[in-house]
């Protein structure tokens, strides 16, 4: 029996053994590492670039259909649009204006913006105005108007 054992061709057989890279090898690695990290670096920047885009055009779409679901949904929109106001018509204080989407003749109480507006009061005559004497106190000293002093300019 130990002669067969000594007999025996050597067989060939698969084994995992630990390796220790030499410096050219780690120095090829490194170089192969720090390429694919800046293609890692690029491609991310790339998606970045993408994704940007890409929200913003979703925002911007997003955007039109919200305002088209409102339309539908409540059926009108607000529109600014020049209309002729009738003032005082057809009663003192009041003010009628014609919609020109339905043309329905709409008349409303005036507002203190529509009282001021265009000075719809009579205003007082201009010789009153000149008449009228200006005192305005100012640091103790007395301030006369044009008309007061005769002064002309």
């Amino acid at each position: 029996m130990e002669q067969e054992q000594k007999n025996q061709e050597p067989q060939t057989q698969l084994k995992t053994l630990k390796y220790h890279f030499n410096d050219a090898e780690i120095t090829e690695f490194a170089k192969e590492l720090a390429d694919k990290l800046k293609e890692q670096c690029s491609i991310e920047l790339e998606q970045k670039s993408s994704n940007a885009l890409y929200k913003q055009q979703l925002t911007e779409v997003e955007e039109i259909t919200s305002r088209l679901r409102d339309k539908i949904y409540d059926g009108y929109e607000s529109r600014d649009v020049h209309v002729e106001i009738k003032f005082h018509f057809p009663e003192q204080n009041q003010k009628t204006w014609t919609n020109p989407f339905s043309g329905e003749e709409v008349t409303e109480e005036m507002n203190n913006f529509d009282h001021n507006l265009f000075n719809q009061y009579e205003e007082p005559e201009v010789e009153e105005a000149e008449e009228t004497i200006e005192e305005t106190p100012k640091k103790g000293k007395g301030r006369k108007s044009k008309k007061q002093t005769g002064d002309t300019f």
